[in-house]
């Protein structure tokens, strides 16, 4: 016999319940905890129960003079947040297009979320010979060129933070740096040189050269990389590579109509 949603384990019903009383917030407006009763069909116990935690948290407001429950800023804040992620996308598509055109090969951008670098936008290199990158896609960010460009350009104190907040630096290949002293150094010598590298450490056969994309105060928001096999991304190309990259990175800062410094975690 199949088992219901109810009984499978990963059902997680009161989630499903909170977020059923953030969508009929939004669709109907500030309500008295009788009226989410019963709209929601949920007991007043739960209901109050419900409403407290969102609250808690940012999502639902309590309007004490008029007893009303509303959606709360951290709800507007999200919104903020896809709405400059998706203009940031936008902007730097052009310069993903020109960059693949312009040089034959995988043209990624990434941004942080938490131990990871995923992938906002991808264009795959014509003469592709590895394993293909998925947009959506998380990498460990100490393996990434993606996730070393973009914590080297923070400030030493962030940068050092960020490191320590990895905890766990898990070895994606024998070139893998596994160790935060190594990484620290990596970084600092990333950001000499102005780009960062990855040399088969996320990826054996695989080689990638990114600049980080600064916002407002120098605040890197993101990060550019030419991806490809060692073959075909030489190290003797490196400095050259990433200048391009650079001036594309450059280039799509200076397009942004509203600086999404929050990308960046």
């Amino acid at each position: 016999m199949a088992e219901s949603a109810e009984q499978n384990p990963n059902y997680v019903p009161a989630l499903r319940k909170g977020f059923a009383l953030l969508e009929l917030l939004a669709a109907q407006g500030p309500l008295s905890l009788a009226q989410v009763e019963r709209a929601s069909g949920l007991n007043r116990t739960m209901s109050y129960r419900l409403l407290r935690v969102m609250g808690e948290l940012g999502y639902i407001e309590h309007d004490e003079e008029r007893h009303t429950y509303g959606l709360g800023m951290r709800v507007l804040q999200l919104g903020s947040m896809m709405a400059e992620r998706l203009n940031f996308e936008r902007i730097a598509w052009p310069f993903l297009a020109s960059l693949r055109e312009e040089l034959q090969e995988t043209i990624v951008l990434g941004v942080l979320s938490g131990k990871d670098v995923v992938s906002l936008g991808v264009l795959e290199g014509e003469r592709k010979s590895g394993p293909s990158q998925r947009l959506g896609s998380a990498d460990p960010v100490h393996a990434t060129s993606l996730g070393k460009a973009i914590l080297a350009f923070h400030s030493p104190d962030e940068c050092t933070l960020k490191i320590a907040s990895l905890s766990s630096l898990p070895r994606k290949t024998p070139k893998t740096i596994v160790d935060p002293g190594a990484l620290a150094s990596d970084l600092r010598r990333t950001r000499v040189r102005g780009y960062a590298l990855e040399d088969e450490e996320n990826a054996i056969g695989e080689r990638s050269v990114a600049v980080p994309v600064l916002g407002e105060g120098g605040r890197p928001l993101a990060g550019l990389a030419l991806a490809g096999s060692v073959e075909r991304v030489d190290l003797s190309r490196a400095e050259e590579i990433a200048e391009r990259l650079w001036q594309a990175s450059q280039a799509m800062s200076g397009r942004m109509d509203a600086t999404p410094g929050r990308l960046a975690s």
